[in-house]
């Protein structure tokens, strides 16, 4: 959930129900989640909490992808952002110390933030459909191809 203010944010945060709740989803064994992009498909988009700026100055930030509203750039870092602390939901790093954290995301949209996912340790298991898998691969693969040196 984003909400307008840190000040909201804090407020909601002390209520015992949403700090219990939050409690058992940082100690839970097992998460399965999905991953967001950021265009107009993404959840928070369509829920109104995105709007066409916001996609844009999120993308400038350099983020790809977010899951739980914990962005992550291409690279896997965290991509810290105002709207951070407007949002209640598990903190990135929460989300990296569940031991089984599953993404469920297929689709051409989705290959690249599927590798930043995986690469910010958010995802230790994928299951996705075999395109997505193999545009995954292919570009995994373009990005190890090193140019060969001439003699």
């Amino acid at each position: 959930m984003i909400v307008a203010s840190p000040l909201v944010r804090d407020g909601l945060m002390r209520d015992p129900h949403i700090r219990e709740t939050l409690d058992v989803a940082r100690n839970a064994d097992t998460t399965v989640v999905s991953v967001g992009v950021l265009d107009q498909n993404s959840g928070q988009y369509r829920t109104g909490y995105l709007n066409e700026a916001d996609l844009e100055r999120i993308r400038d930030q350099g983020a790809i992808g977010d899951i739980c509203g914990a962005y992550f750039s291409r690279n896997g870092d965290e991509v810290p952002l105002e709207r951070n602390d407007r949002t209640i939901a598990l903190e990135f790093e929460s989300l990296q110390r569940i031991p089984n954290r599953i993404g469920v995301s297929g689709g051409p949209q989705k290959t690249l933030p599927n590798i930043g996912a995986i690469r910010a340790g958010l995802l230790n298991v994928l299951i996705t459909d075999e395109s997505t898998a193999l545009e995954m691969i292919d570009l995994l693969d373009s990005e190890n191809t090193l140019p060969k040196a001439s003699t």
